[in-house]
């Protein structure tokens, strides 16, 4: 592969992993969106994003302050950070793993 070929190949995979990384971040909106009124749907986390409950919060909480977050309505979005602030808050902090 010549130097420019591998330059648009590395591009192009960028842009790829760029726009699958938006679609993920929409679907987590998303299924925050459609749970929001039913108080999270924690059950189905595992199983639709391959998280931790905690590790869902986490990501989500970020995503409702990112562009991505701009075509919910504001209401929805108090409600949803509301519900990731209490799930982080009772989830219990992990004890280091001593050997």
């Amino acid at each position: 592969m010549t130097g420019l070929s591998a330059t648009a190949s590395r591009s192009s995979s960028k842009a790829t992993s760029d726009i699958d990384m938006i679609g993920y971040q929409t679907e987590i909106l998303a299924f925050a969106v459609k749970w929001a009124p039913y108080a999270g749907g924690d059950e189905q986390v595992l199983p639709t994003f391959g998280l931790s409950v905690e590790e869902y919060y986490r990501r989500l909480l970020q995503l409702l302050d990112s562009p991505a977050a701009r075509s919910v309505d504001s209401s929805t979005i108090t409600r949803i950070r509301h519900q990731c602030m209490q799930r982080l808050a009772t989830t219990p902090e992990r004890a280091p793993q001593g050997r």
